[in-house]
């Protein structure tokens, strides 16, 4: 829940325009079938008796949670409603209460995605996203699978220079506004770009230290299994691991096919020169965005929470003496998606409240406690990419910390790989929902689910078998295994 240009963007308005129309019959009749089917696994779960680990309050949860996961893979439904009606029903049930249930308002993300927001709310009206997309265009060499690729390598230094997942949300900007520039519109395209750009950043956390995201696990086994981790051991032990990143990109330029596969690198050459040179008003605008890429940048010397920045920019727009923001940037906001977010957010906050992580970590345990070093690490790979369904990676972290690293102490396994295997698992998805800054790049509103759901399959996939084979390897070789 991280030399590059921010221009944190938002989603395609005319697909949210387009869905204001007044939809045909045959339109309603596949929404409600969508809808009707949202139903039956929450029936389902309700008519299961309670018994055991099955409480009543593990019942309402999953019901809720299972109902309100099907509307958003569907599209049934506008997602802000569904968002919306989510958290609320989680406290009538009972599942929480009204402040545990909202809590993630508390948090950074949704205050940091209002500001990104309205930063580019007021760069839309500049030729800034443009100068950045004909760049891009004339340096990856013209063609879609080189501007992917290219999207995948600003990802990992993005990651490298910016330790911290917020800087996940300069990614998806960027990439955005390579995407609305083209004019791809949402489109398997911009799934490509928006998704490789995610890829390059996110996975790049397999062998880049994050301070502030797997050292949770390290913090929670502490007692147990100590270890003091930093940036260069983490990197000798996870550095099999960089190929892994580029090889996810080569294969989603095979299986993506592009509506425009090769782009006019003379035309942008024009096109930027046509731009001309930069106004006073979008002088001001980078000038801002400068001091807040200066900020980001020097978090690990400040320590300044980095959403202070995405607070703090927007505001430098509206001054007098920069003037540049106007009341109108402030009305485009997308807010939907800030809805969206929180209320994936509460559903780990739900499997929290009812233990869910307790309870399967109980379950799975006489299981775990019986196998190899490596079935019992696939299993508990497999396990953690379930979870990813109900809980975030933090809280699988926190709730499978303890129990695995004593699994592992009984089996003679470093606690270590079990801790580099269970951060792996968290990172791999099929919906958006399940890891908040996939659901960041998601929430720009220009990805089809069906082409998120695929492309982030298949990286699942060749997470797993990766692992399994040369990342097993490889610990072997150095000790680990």
């Amino acid at each position: 829940m991280s030399g590059m240009s921010i221009a944190v963007g938002m989603p395609h308005f005319e697909q949210r325009r387009n869905k204001m129309k007044v939809m045909s019959n045959p339109q309603r009749r596949k929404a409600a079938i969508k809808f009707l089917f949202s139903l039956v696994l929450p029936i389902i779960l309700i008519c299961i008796p309670c018994g055991g680990y099955y409480t009543p309050e593990v019942k309402k949860f999953l019901a809720v949670t299972s109902w309100a996961i099907v509307m958003f893979a569907t599209e049934a439904m506008h997602n802000t409603v569904v968002a919306l009606v989510l958290m609320i029903m989680y406290v009538i049930t009972g599942v929480m209460s009204f402040t545990q249930a909202f809590s993630p308002w508390t948090q950074e993300l949704p205050w940091m995605m209002i500001g990104s927001f309205i930063i580019v709310s007021v760069i839309q009206r500049t030729s800034i996203l443009k100068r950045i997309a004909y760049w891009c265009v004339i340096r990856t060499g013209g063609t879609y699978r080189g501007l992917l690729m290219g999207m995948v390598a600003l990802g990992m230094i993005a990651c490298i220079l910016i330790p911290s997942t917020s800087a996940a949300v300069i990614v998806a900007a960027i990439t955005f506004s390579i995407c609305e520039s083209l004019n791809m519109g949402k489109s398997t395209d911009s799934a490509g770009l928006m998704l490789a750009g995610q890829l390059g950043f996110m996975e790049s956390y397999l062998f880049v230290y994050s301070p502030t995201f797997i050292s949770v696990i390290f913090n929670t086994i502490k007692d147990v299994a100590p270890y003091n981790m930093d940036y260069w051991t983490f990197l000798k032990h996870n550095a099999i691991f960089i190929p892994y990143v580029f090889l996810v990109g080569f294969v989603m330029t095979l299986i993506i096919k592009p509506k425009v596969k090769k782009f006019d690198k003379e035309l942008f050459k024009i096109k930027l020169i046509e731009l001309g040179k930069m106004n006073v008003e979008e002088k001001k605008t980078l000038g801002v965005l400068i001091a807040l890429i200066v900020y980001l940048f020097t978090y690990q010397w400040h320590q300044i929470p980095m959403v202070y920045g995405f607070m703090v920019a927007p505001a430098l727009l509206y001054l007098p003496i920069i003037n540049v923001g106007k009341a109108e940037d402030l009305k485009n906001v997308n807010y939907d998606a800030v809805i969206f977010i929180a209320a994936c957010l509460s559903i780990g906050a739900g499997a929290t409240a009812v233990g869910l992580g307790d309870i399967i970590v109980n379950l799975m345990t006489p299981i775990l406690s019986n196998l190899n070093p490596v079935l019992f690490l696939a299993l508990v790979w497999v396990l953690v990419v379930a979870l990813n369904f109900l809980m975030t990676p933090v809280a699988e972290m926190t709730a499978l910390g303890v129990p695995l690293a004593r699994i592992c102490q009984r089996l003679g396994i470093q606690p270590l790989v079990m801790c580099y295997t269970v951060f792996q698992g968290g990172s791999q998805l099929i919906l958006p929902y399940e890891v908040t800054m996939w659901l960041v790049a998601y929430g720009f509103g220009n990805i089809p689910i069906k082409d998120f759901m695929r492309i982030c399959g298949v990286k699942m996939l060749i997470c797993g078998a990766y692992l399994m084979t040369i990342g097993m390897v490889y610990w072997k070789m150095i000790g680990l295994l």
